[in-house]
């Protein structure tokens, strides 16, 4: 493989993607963007004969690899931001669901000989799924509000003097 290489994986389903807005790397407090791309073996087999060093991992039933690339460099200069696209080729600037499925494109770059760095470099959101985390409901079970019930938490003392009615 040559020094230097650029691929892209297409139509693939993408998880955890922190491809808008960074996370920090694991066990630090270092800024990077990140990608889950789900893969099958045969998929992976190929990136490794082209050089891939990380391994398989498995979640939830599905197999696949992260992509990483850091916010700053080793002396501390800000990197470009990998670009995400919509399937128009217009930005897009929100969150990216897990469940989409993406165009993802990863530089690939020997750093040593025959040791290669694939880093996250861009993303085409081909099919969009919505992000919808935090504040899940799932696993409680709600009781329907009173008809009478207040809209603001009352405890029974008297706070009219508090605030202005207009």
């Amino acid at each position: 493989m040559s020094k230097n290489k650029t691929i892209t994986l297409k139509d693939k389903e993408v998880q955890w993607a922190f491809v808008n807005h960074t996370r920090n790397k694991f066990d630090s407090t270092e800024q990077e963007y990140s990608i889950d791309v789900v893969l099958t073996e045969a998929e992976f087999n190929k990136l490794k004969k082209l050089g891939l060093q990380k391994g398989l991992k498995e979640k939830e039933g599905k197999t696949f690899v992260t992509f990483q690339k850091n916010v700053l460099s080793a002396q501390g200069k800000e990197l470009i931001k990998p670009p995400v696209f919509n399937k128009y080729g217009q930005p897009h600037e929100g969150a990216v669901g897990n469940g989409s499925i993406c165009d993802v494109r990863i530089s690939v770059f020997e750093y040593k000989p025959s040791k290669f760095s694939f880093k996250y470099d861009g993303l085409m959101v081909k099919d969009l799924v919505e992000f919808s985390g935090g504040g899940a409901k799932e696993g409680f079970d709600f009781e329907d509000l009173p008809d009478d019930a207040a809209p603001f938490d009352v405890d029974g003392s008297d706070d009219s003097d508090d605030f202005d009615v207009i």
